[in-house]
């Protein structure tokens, strides 16, 4: 499990430095230009990508790409990690508070789908 969390690690600060970019630039051009649903839309088809690929890496570097529970266990920490440190750059002021969104609004639902995919895809990964 050891190299499972360090893969996690790997794998979620990626995605959580590369998601605060995201919602930044989506919120402050995008947003005023197209809307907040299709901005999201766009921000999450692009975290998406880039959450395969960081998956695929962190796991080809720690040497747990063909571990089921391994991948699993990846993609649970690492998702933990990532609402963590959401968490704390909004008590920094740095993004808005997860806490207090609206869940049910399209765009923040799709956030939360989001997130529910980047937690499986270490374990998809290890199936193809």
């Amino acid at each position: 499990m050891e190299a499972a969390t360090s893969a996690a690690l790997q794998y979620g600060i990626a995605v959580a430095g590369a998601g605060t970019v995201l919602g930044l630039v989506c919120g402050i051009v995008l947003s005023p230009l197209l809307g907040s649903f299709l901005a999201g839309i766009i921000e999450q088809v692009l975290l998406l990508a880039f959450a395969w690929d960081a998956s695929r890496r962190a796991g080809l570097n720690h040497h747990v790409v063909a571990k089921p529970l391994a991948r699993l266990w990846e993609g649970t920490l690492a998702v933990a990690l990532i609402v963590l440190l959401a968490a704390g750059l909004a008590k920094v002021g740095v993004t808005s508070n997860p806490a207090t969104r609206q869940w049910l609004t399209p765009a923040n639902g799709m956030g939360l789908l989001g997130q529910v995919g980047m937690a499986l895809f270490p374990f998809i990964q290890s199936q193809v």
